[in-house]
C-alpha cells in the first residue's frame, strides 16, 4: 500500500524545474529509437511546446473533485481499507497566489471504525496539490535523474531509455462546426524496469497540446529486484512476494475557448500483493468541471455554493463524526508542499523515503497557493458536494465507459517481461511452508521459484514426520495482462473440501493445539491446468482441468498439547476415499457489489464440476451473501447456500458441512451427502474496529433424492448458535459456538475472513 500510494504521489506532483533553454533539443534518432518519421517530429514538437510558455492564459476558476480508495481483497467479500473524498473550487490568476476553498472533505478507515474518535487527518496538503499551473506539464512523471526517478518520455535524452511510433490521427467534431486533428505517439521502453513506462499519448496537432494520456508502469514493482538488501530484509518472508502493479494511469484534457487544453480527468488504478493471498487494490480519481477562464476579459463571477450550517453553531452531537476520519481545519499561505507527506504519513511510510521524496519537493519550482477551510469540520464532511466512496456502488465521477475505454488502451500497451528473478524458502523460516494435521502430523517444506520473461516455473517439496510420504509439485505459470495460466504436475496430500481451509494457519494451530482437525484427505497423483485473472485485477472467475488418481489415506498422529493433558483425546478418523482415476474439470464465478460496512453489501458465487473416470458426476453450488447496516447501531449478515449433485459421486467428491467456514459449532465432517443446504445469520454492533457479534447457522447435507423431496426442511438439521469478536471489519474473527444437535458441544475458533 505504502508504495502505490509512493508512486500515485510522484506521479500526481509538479514535474522538476525545466531548464531555462529556449527550445527543446532536436531528438536523436540514434539507436532506433523513432520507429517512423512521424515519430520524431512528434516528440520534437511536444518538446519545444513543453518546455516552451503560453502565457495568453491568465485565470481559471474551476470545481475539483478528488475520491481515493484503498480496499483488501478477500473470498468472502473485499474491505475498505481508506477511503478519502474532497471538493474544492479553484481559482488561479497569473503572478498571484492560487486560491482553494474548500468544500467538501471526508475520510475514513471502515475496517477500524469506532476504535478511536481522536484519529485526525491533515488534508492541507491534498487540498494544495488540486491547484495546478496551465503552463506546466501535467504528464508529471519525473524526469530521470541520479536517485533513480522516473524517467519522462519527452525529458532531454529520453531516446535511450525508450522508442517511439507514431500512432492514430483523430479528428474531433464540435457543435459549431469546428475540427481539430489529434496524433497519437506510441512511447515504447527499451527495457523492463519499473521506473519506465509504456503509454499512448495524443497531441493537439496544431499546438502539440497534450490531449490524452494513458501509460502504465514497463513491468510491476518487485520488491526482491527493486529494493535494496536493507528494505528485503524488513519485510518478514510470511509477507513475501511483494509486489505492486500500475494497471493504468490517464490523464484527459478538455479545451477551453478552443485555445486552451486544460485538465479534466486524472485517474489511477493499481494493485499491492503481500504474499500468497493478500490484494490491496489503490483507485484514484479526480475530475476538474465547470471551467471559467480568463483570456484577457476577466472571468464572471463564481456561483455561489454555501456548505450546511449547524442551527446555532451548537457542537456536534456525541458520535456525530464517528466513523469518519477528522479534518483539520485551517487556513495558510504559502509554498505547495507534495502530497507525498500526507500519503505517506497516512501509511506510516518508511522515514528515509520520506525524507527523500522532501527532497526532491523542494528542488520543485512552485507556486504559492492559498487553502482557505471553514472553521467546522463538520461542514466539511457533511457537505452535499461530496461524492461516493471510490469503491461504493452510485454516481460515478469517471464514466463506466471511459474506464473501459482506459482499460481497452491500457491492455494495448506492451509489457516487457519480468527479468529473470529466483527465489529459494523453506520452513521453519518461512512459517507458511509449515503446518499440521492428523495425516502429516508436523509438515516441512521448500520451495523454489524463478521467473524469466512471462513464464514463472515454481517448484515445492514438503515431508511429514506422521505418514513421512514425499509431497512434490511442479508447475510452469504464464501471466499476461488480463490473465494468467498454470500447468502443473503433482504427489500430494489434498483436502477433500478446500472451503475448511486445511492447510491455512487456522487449521494447522487448532489441530497442533486443541487436537482438532477439520480438514479431511486423499492422496492425489495428477495434472492440472488453471486459469484465473491477472492478479491485478478483480478474482472474479477461476476454472481449473485435471487428471489425477486418487486414493484414500489414514489417520497417522493422534499427537497435539491437548493430549498432554487428556492422554484419551484422539483425532476422528479420517474420511475413507474411493480409489479412482478421474478427468474432470471446475469453474467458479464471483460477484461482488459494495464494500463499505455501512452501506449495503452483496456478493454471490457459483461453482460448478464435473469428472469422468472410475465415477462420472456432475455438482453444483451458489452461495448468496448480504450485508447491511441495521437498527439502533447494529449491523447484520446473511449467508445462505445450497447444492446438488448428479450421477455416482465417489466419498471424496461429496459435500461437506463443519467447521468456520460452512457450519460453525460443528467439526469438519459433521455432515455429507449429495446435496446440501446451509444458512447462517450474524447480528454485531456496528464498530467496525472491534465488535460483539451473536450468530446462529443451520445446515444439513445428504441424499440428494431427499434434497428434491424437501425432506431437509422436514427433519432436523444441524443448529448452532453462539457469541464472537470481530476484529477489523472481520478479517480476524474469534467465536464461541454451542451445536444444540447430536454431536452437542461448545467449540473455539480463530480464523479470517468472517461475514462481520
Amino acid at each position: 500500500m505504502q508504495l502505490l500510494l509512493a508512486v500515485l504521489a510522484l506521479t500526481l506532483q509538479d514535474p522538476a524545474a525545466r531548464p531555462a533553454t529556449a527550445a527543446a533539443p532536436a531528438p536523436r534518432a540514434q539507436d532506433g529509437a523513432y520507429l517512423d518519421s512521424g515519430a520524431a517530429a512528434i516528440v520534437r514538437r511536444a518538446r519545444a511546446r513543453r518546455e516552451g510558455e503560453d502565457r495568453s492564459l491568465l485565470g481559471y476558476r474551476a470545481l475539483a473533485t478528488q475520491r481515493i480508495g484503498v480496499g483488501i481483497r478477500a473470498l468472502r467479500r473485499d474491505r475498505i481499507l481508506y477511503h478519502n473524498e474532497m471538493v474544492a473550487r479553484v481559482e488561479w490568476h497569473r503572478g498571484d497566489t492560487a486560491r482553494v476553498q474548500a468544500l467538501g472533505a471526508r475520510a475514513g478507515i471502515p475496517v477500524a471504525r469506532g476504535v478511536s474518535d481522536d484519529e485526525t487527518v491533515d488534508l492541507r496538503s491534498m487540498f494544495r496539490d488540486l491547484a495546478f499551473d496551465p503552463d506546466r506539464d501535467l504528464l508529471r512523471v519525473r524526469p530521470t535523474d541520479s536517485t533513480g526517478g522516473f524517467v519522462h518520455p519527452l525529458a532531454a535524452g529520453s531516446e535511450g531509455a525508450y522508442r517511439f511510433r507514431s500512432g492514430d490521427t483523430t479528428v474531433l467534431s464540435f457543435p459549431d462546426g469546428r475540427t481539430l486533428r489529434v496524433v497519437e505517439l506510441v512511447v515504447l521502453p527499451r527495457r523492463a524496469e519499473f521506473r519506465l513506462v509504456a503509454g499512448s499519448f495524443w497531441f493537439d496537432a496544431a499546438t502539440y497540446g497534450l490531449v490524452r494520456a494513458v501509460f502504465r508502469t514497463a513491468r510491476p514493482f518487485d520488491l526482491s529486484i527493486d529494493a535494496d538488501s536493507g528494505d528485503q530484509n524488513d519485510v518478514p518472508a510470511v509477507m513475501r512476494p511483494v509486489r505492486a502493479e500500475i494497471r493504468y494511469v490517464t490523464i484527459e484534457y478538455g479545451i477551453e475557448g478552443f485555445r486552451w487544453w486544460l485538465p479534466r480527468i486524472i485517474a489511477l488504478d493499481g494493485v499491492a500483493q503481500v504474499g500468497a493471498l493478500m490484494q490491496i487494490p489503490v483507485r484514484f480519481e479526480r475530475l476538474y468541471t465547470e471551467y471559467q477562464v480568463d483570456g484577457g476579459a476577466g472571468m464572471p463571477p463564481a456561483r455561489p455554493m454555501p456548505l450546511p450550517a449547524r442551527a446555532g453553531g451548537a457542537p456536534p452531537a456525541r458520535g456525530a463524526g464517528r466513523g469518519r476520519v477528522r479534518v483539520r481545519a485551517e487556513v495558510r499561505t504559502g509554498s505547495r508542499r507534495d502530497s507525498v507527506r500526507a500519503l505517506a504519513d497516512g501509511a506510516h511510510a518508511d522515514r528515509d523515503s520520506i525524507r527523500l521524496a522532501r527532497a526532491r519537493a523542494r528542488a520543485d519550482s512552485v507556486f504559492p497557493v492559498r487553502v482557505v477551510m471553514p472553521g467546522d469540520s463538520v461542514a466539511l464532511a457533511e457537505s452535499p458536494y461530496l461524492p461516493p466512496p471510490i469503491f461504493e456502488p452510485g454516481q460515478a465521477m469517471v464514466s463506466e465507459a471511459d474506464l473501459r475505454a482506459v482499460g481497452r488502451a491500457a491492455g494495448l500497451l506492451p509489457v516487457l517481461p519480468m527479468p529473470a528473478n529466483a527465489q529459494f524458502r523453506w520452513a521453519p523460516r518461512d512459517p507458511t511452508l509449515l503446518r499440521y494435521n492428523r495425516v502429516e502430523g508436523l509438515s516441512f517444506g521448500v520451495r523454489f521459484d524463478a521467473e524469466s520473461g512471462v513464464m514463472t516455473v515454481d517448484a515445492s517439496a514438503r515431508i511429514g514426520w506422521g505418514d513421512v510420504a514425499p509431497n512434490v509439485e511442479l508447475g510452469l505459470a504464464r501471466a499476461g495482462t488480463s490473465r494468467r495460466v498454470r500447468l502443473g504436475g503433482y504427489y500430494r496430500l489434498a483436502a477433500i473440501d478446500p472451503a475448511t481451509k486445511p492447510f491455512g494457519v487456522g487449521n494447522s494451530l487448532g489441530a497442533l493445539l486443541l487436537g482438532r482437525d477439520d480438514g479431511d484427505y486423499y492422496r492425489a497423483l495428477g495434472a492440472d491446468l488453471a486459469g484465473a485473472p491477472a492478479l491485478a485485477r478483480p478474482q472474479w472467475f477461476g476454472w481449473r482441468l485435471y487428471a489425477e488418481r486418487q486414493r484414500a489415506v489414514e489417520k497417522e498422529t493422534d499427537a497435539s498439547l491437548r493430549r498432554l493433558f487428556s492422554s484419551a483425546h484422539r483425532f476422528r478418523d479420517n474420511v475413507a476415499a474411493a480409489r479412482a482415476d478421474q478427468l474432470g474439470a471446475s469453474l467458479i464465478l464471483r460477484g461482488r457489489r459494495g464494500a463499505d460496512p455501512a452501506h449495503l453489501v452483496l456478493g454471490a458465487d457459483v461453482y460448478l464440476e464435473g469428472a469422468t473416470g472410475d465415477f462420472d458426476f456432475a455438482k453444483g453450488a451458489l452461495t448468496t451473501r448480504v450485508g447491511t447496516p441495521l437498527p439502533f447501531g447494529t449491523a447484520g449478515a446473511v449467508e445462505l447456500a445450497a447444492g446438488s449433485s448428479l450421477g455416482a459421486v465417489p466419498p471424496q467428491g461429496l459435500w461437506y458441512l463443519g467447521g468456520p467456514a460452512t457450519l460453525r459449532g460443528y467439526g469438519g465432517a459433521a455432515a455429507s451427502g449429495e446435496a446440501f443446504w446451509r444458512a447462517r445469520v450474524d447480528v454485531a454492533s456496528r464498530a467496525t474496529g472491534a465488535r460483539l457479534a451473536l450468530f446462529g447457522d443451520a445446515g444439513w447435507a445428504g441424499a440428494r433424492a431427499d434434497f428434491a423431496d424437501h425432506a431437509p426442511f422436514k427433519g432436523k438439521p444441524l443448529m448452532s448458535w453462539g457469541v464472537g469478536l470481530s476484529f477489523l471489519d472481520g478479517l480476524v474473527r474469534l467465536d464461541l459456538a454451542r451445536a444444540v444437535r447430536w454431536p452437542k458441544g461448545w467449540r473455539v475458533d480463530l480464523y479470517w475472513d468472517g461475514s462481520l
